[in-house]
């Protein structure tokens, strides 16, 4: 089996099959030392993106922690809040009860050409009467 080297000094001849083969053995030199060069900065550049990120994630665990501890307390805020709002409405019942048993009377009765339905009015507003 012939090597690269008797390959190139049968194709060349001997002084410029010898040369070309030496320049390729010193072109895979290069290439390897090249090689073993872009391994270590790799290497450099892994080990540098790692200390960042630990760094990174260090920095943001505190900032975590506050979105976390303000977050419960919007929730709660907001809970309270509904609530609130829901026992105004309910506090609000009796009265709206009250109005509509003030109108049906007031339909019933005497006044009854003079006093219109209450008109739509957005969920949450209390109706109000027009004089007819």
């Amino acid at each position: 089996m012939k090597t690269r080297r008797d390959e190139l000094i049968e194709s060349h001849g001997e002084p410029v099959g010898t040369a070309l083969f030496d320049i390729e053995v010193a072109a895979g030199v290069r290439a390897h030392d090249q090689y073993l060069e872009q391994q270590r900065r790799l290497a450099e550049v892994n080990a540098a993106i790692t200390a960042k990120r630990k760094g990174a994630a260090a920095r943001l665990a505190p900032l975590q922690a506050e979105m976390d501890r303000t977050y419960k307390l919007w929730l709660a805020a907001c809970e309270a809040l509904e609530a609130q709002r829901l026992a105004d409405e309910r506090a609000l019942m009796g009265l709206q009860e009250q109005v509509i048993e003030l109108t049906r009377a007031m339909n019933r009765d005497r006044f009854a050409d003079r006093v219109k339905q209450w008109v739509k009015v957005p969920e949450g507003e209390m109706p109000q009467l027009q004089a007819g």
